[in-house]
């Protein structure tokens, strides 16, 4: 899933979070919503499961892209 071999590269977790970062790179707020950033992400640059979108949110927060803050939204981290 994080690079899959039988299947289109855009569905890859790398692709999907190299997308969400752009789109937090254009917002000019440094927290977001969860549900606010899928429904911009997807309606704009293209569709994805809520699956697939939780899945490159997890990346993120792996790779220390984004946090979680008490208010319980997400942060970016750069």
């Amino acid at each position: 899933m994080i690079l899959p071999r039988d299947i289109k590269p855009e569905y890859s977790l790398y692709f999907i979070g190299g997308q969400l970062l752009e789109t937090i790179k254009k917002q000019n707020t440094k927290e977001f919503d969860l549900l606010d950033l899928y429904q911009s992400h997807t309606n704009k640059n293209f569709d994805c499961s809520f699956n697939q979108y939780l899945l490159a949110i997890d990346w993120l927060y792996l790779l220390d892209l984004v946090s979680l803050n008490n208010k319980g939204q997400l942060e970016k981290c750069f």
